[in-house]
């Protein structure tokens, strides 16, 4: 299940930059754990933390305070705060992923955290102001508030200037110097050489603070990395593939169950982006929203069968090329060429083959649709009932009340559309394995499979129309949804 990660925004949207956040941010993405991110300003994490009653985090000299980070585990209905218990909770609860206490040392963990902050004192009247000229507007109250009342001066009093810039940079550049007198030891690329642990996320927080607050081109973050050898940029490269993806948005449509990813368009591109494991969060539009927001932003049209031109979803926005992708072909190829180094779903150069299988599959499943559509039209908020059947109706030349077959008919369709799918099942256990490909995952299994997705959370999955799919063909159907299961978090 996918955990909720409460991080602070800033002026940059979907960008993560508290060294306090990416010690937990760090340590989801190491251990694999599915999450998405809420971004909560300043203000509003004292009420956000009280309502959902997450615990305020210790603070020195006494005193108790409400901040980030914290997470909500679904899976336990736990909420933690404070990046350390979070990590010694995901130690517990998530013992089959990597440790960030390998060999019991997280005592001696927690002391190099203490040394190392009380060693580290330089920096932060450079970073402060930076940090309050990036913060949202909302936050900056908060901030300056806070701040100010702390320091006992002003935000724009604390950046050093002249001689007294140049000898807190020199304090600095020492600080750094004593850590990494104790980092060298190591003698490898970690601090216990050859496997990353909470230390080097500690350490690694504080390098993407500095290089996100100062500027990766400003001359402050060029003289970081180049102090020491060189190796606190080599110490930043050597944690890349756990700094994550950023966040992607998802468009998704919604319906009467909140939070609930019902349609097969939509779930081809959902399974797609869990599977790689690419971070994404769902913003919910309702089906006569989605013209307006996708000219609004940009995103392309989508072609129907007939070479006609519409907008639907779904549609991703990728803020790390600031690229939006309609169609979910189009997006799954879009992933496949921006993450190579994620699982592809075209392995083995078969695209050619699985665009053909898609079409194949279309063209062969028919029947079920009249027993749907009316389902989906029930089920769909008021706001999108009115869109979705005056197009509807309009394609098919029927009321919405008029599709459903009944008697001999509907008995009739149904037997068709069992046809169908054993037609579709011939084709599927030619691979001899769980999958299209046999034992490896592709794009046609996750076709195959958000359609039977959207045909149970369309009928229910304590109907019969559903138990019926289920058992035709030696239940290979249940068997297939069964053997995705690992995908169909998010929502």
């Amino acid at each position: 299940m996918t955990l909720t990660f409460y991080d602070i925004p800033w002026s940059t949207p979907n960008q993560s930059w508290s060294y306090n956040l990416w010690k937990t941010r760090f340590i989801l993405n190491y251990k694999g754990i599915p999450y998405k991110t809420e971004w909560v300003e300043y203000p509003d994490i004292e009420p956000l933390f009280k309502k959902l009653g997450i615990p305020p985090t210790d603070r020195q000299g006494g005193g108790v305070w409400y901040t980030c980070p914290a997470i909500y585990d679904p899976s336990t209905n736990t909420y933690v705060s404070d990046s350390l218990r979070i990590a010694e909770y995901l130690e517990k609860t998530y013992p089959d992923t990597p440790s960030v206490f390998p060999h019991n040392t997280e005592g001696l963990q927690v002391a190099f955290t203490q040394a190392w902050e009380a060693n580290l004192t330089a920096p932060f009247m450079f970073i402060i102001p930076g940090v309050f000229s990036k913060l949202n507007p909302v936050s900056q109250v908060y901030f300056r508030q806070t701040r100010e009342m702390w320091l006992g001066r002003k935000i724009e009093e604390l950046a050093p200037t002249g001689d007294a810039a140049a000898a807190l940079w020199g304090k600095f550049e020492s600080e750094l110097g004593k850590a990494d007198g104790w980092l060298v030891k190591g003698g490898g690329r970690y601090v216990l050489g050859d496997e990353p642990s909470w230390a080097d996320f500690l350490v690694g927080s504080y390098l993407v603070w500095f290089k996100r607050v100062l500027g990766e081109d400003s001359q402050r973050w060029k003289d970081v990395e180049a102090w020491h050898g060189g190796r606190w940029k080599e110490r930043l490269d050597n944690l890349k593939e756990y700094l994550g993806i950023m966040t992607l948005t998802f468009y998704d449509i919604p319906w009467s169950t909140p939070n609930q990813s019902w349609s097969f368009n939509l779930w081809k591109t959902r399974f797609i982006l869990n599977y790689k494991g690419i971070p994404y969060e769902t913003e919910w539009v309702e089906y006569p929203d989605i013209e307006p927001l996708c000219k609004k932003l940009g995103i392309a049209p989508t072609t129907k069968a007939d070479g006609s031109l519409w907008y639907t979803l779904p549609a991703i926005y990728d803020p790390s090329t600031n690229t939006y992708v309609s169609d979910s072909l189009r997006i799954a190829e879009y992933l496949e060429k921006t993450y190579p180094d994620t699982p592809s779903v075209f392995p083995h150069n078969t695209e050619g083959l699985q665009v053909a299988f898609t079409q194949a599959w279309a063209a062969n499943l028919t029947a079920p649709f009249m027993f749907m559509l009316p389902v989906v039209y029930s089920k769909l908020n008021p706001a999108s009932q009115g869109y979705f059947r005056r197009t509807r109706e309009l394609w098919l030349g029927k009321k919405i009340e008029e599709l459903a077959p009944t008697g001999d008919e509907a008995t009739a369709r149904w037997a068709k559309f069992e046809s169908e799918l054993g037609k579709a099942d011939e084709w599927l256990v030619k691979s001899g394995g769980k999958y299209a490909l046999g034992n490896a995952l592709s794009w046609a299994d996750f076709l195959v499979g958000s359609y039977l997705i959207w045909f149970k959370v369309t009928w229910g999955e304590d109907s019969q129309r559903w138990k019926d799919v289920e058992s035709w063909h030696g239940g290979r159907w249940k068997e297939r949804l069964d053997n995705l299961k690992a995908y169909q978090h998010g929502a």
